[in-house]
């Protein structure tokens, strides 16, 4: 199965700014996980992120016109072995699980079975966001994990190679980048 991207970065003061004036998106649809229009349901493209420093790393399904992008195509086949790099959000019922087993289940649920999880660096790209609904500042801890999978289910692969997985990705969790062997 081939899947076609476009990668891109974007200043985070300016992020929401720039896409929007691509078309990308104008909010996310916390729920699904998939940038939206305003006022629709309907999807424009699913943008991820990965935030360092000022800046953020992007991924999208639709070619940027105005911003530099580069096409990124990802070969998958059944029991492919690659290895992949993710952030996940470790909050709530994530903190009453041990950390390498909470990593592990969301990655064996999106089509792929651990080999190994090589590395993981707890703490790194912590979130503290403003709850409106709630009146309250949450903080999030991130953990940056390195797994040696197989696919085992490559539509659920698609699908969160796609999406992202896990929660937070409003915040730039969630985006799994491939390293094939």
């Amino acid at each position: 199965m081939r899947i076609v991207t476009y990668l891109f970065g974007v200043k985070t003061k300016q992020m929401r700014e720039d896409l929007t004036s691509e078309g990308i998106f104008a909010y996310l649809h916390k729920k699904e996980g998939r940038w939206c229009r305003p006022f629709t349901d309907k999807v424009v493209g699913t943008v991820l992120y990965l935030t360092k420093g000022d800046s953020a790393f992007c991924r999208s399904l639709i070619k940027p016109q105005k911003l530099a992008s580069k096409e990124v195509t990802v070969d998958i086949n059944q029991n492919d072995t690659m290895l992949i790099q993710i952030r996940l959000a470790i909050g709530g019922r994530e903190r009453a699980m041990e950390i390498n087993a909470y990593g592990t289940m969301l990655v064996e649920e999106m089509g792929m079975k651990v080999r190994q999880l090589k590395h993981i660096k707890r703490g790194f790209g912590d979130i503290t966001y403003n709850d409106k609904e709630n009146d309250i500042i949450v903080d999030v801890a991130c953990a940056d994990f390195l797994f040696d999978v197989e696919i085992i289910d490559i539509e659920k692969f698609k699908k969160a190679y796609l999406q992202g997985i896990g929660t937070h990705r409003e915040y730039g969790c969630g985006m799994i980048t491939v390293r094939k062997k």
